[in-house]
């Protein structure tokens, strides 16, 4: 099998970028998001400012490509593909969002954030309500709907945020508590993932 070569030049940018975006990360791990400044990364990636200018125009730019970086890098998937990567999601990830606690935190508060959140909402939703109507296949589709809401809200960010800043939990509690709240809600064993055990309802709840 041939293997394609990849031209000198697309290798370098690569690399740099890679560099540039490992160093953003190293610096936000004593610094808050809001304080960060080109000047800072290039300082830490040991290049010039012109040069993380050349991969991104503004810090924008730079914290929409770090927060594509970090998701690949701690394995979230964006979308819970089955009832149990739903389940044991919040489990996996909240202790890596830890290790970037200041991204993590920026993700949450900013309206940057919040755009990009909202560029994938639609597919988001699907994603949740089919996992829902798949463990909860009893409920009528507005309690269904509601349903996947909320556990969309229990596999995110603002619910690692808020179970660390108002019950004083760390990223592995954070988590635990969060994947056994789905486990319930869709009436699963959060420690096998087995499929959930419903009683059958001769209507559906509306």
């Amino acid at each position: 099998m041939t293997i394609p070569l990849v031209p000198i030049r697309d290798a370098h940018r690569d690399l740099t970028r890679g560099r540039i975006l490992d160093a953003a990360m190293e610096v936000l791990k004593s610094r808050n998001a809001a304080d960060l400044t080109i000047a800072d990364v290039a300082a830490a990636a040991g290049i010039t400012e012109r040069t993380v200018f050349r991969h991104f125009a503004n810090r924008e730019q730079l914290f929409e490509a770090l927060w594509h970086w970090a998701t690949e890098r701690i394995g979230w998937p964006g979308m819970p593909r089955s009832v149990e990567e739903l389940i044991s999601g919040p489990q996996a990830r909240f202790p890596r969002f830890d290790d970037n606690e200041a991204l993590f935190r920026w993700f949450v508060s900013s309206t940057q954030g919040q755009d990009i959140r909202l560029s994938v909402n639609e597919q988001r939703q699907r994603s949740y309500l089919s996992l829902v109507r798949m463990g909860r296949p009893d409920l009528g589709r507005a309690a269904q709907r509601r349903l996947a809401g909320v556990c969309q809200l229990l596999d995110s960010s603002f619910a690692w945020q808020s179970l660390k800043d108002y019950w004083d939990m760390d990223g592995g509690e954070a988590g635990r508590a969060a994947s056994e709240a789905i486990a319930a809600l869709l009436g699963v064993a959060a420690e096998t993932g087995s499929a959930p055990c419903l009683q059958p309802k001769s209507k559906k709840e509306k």
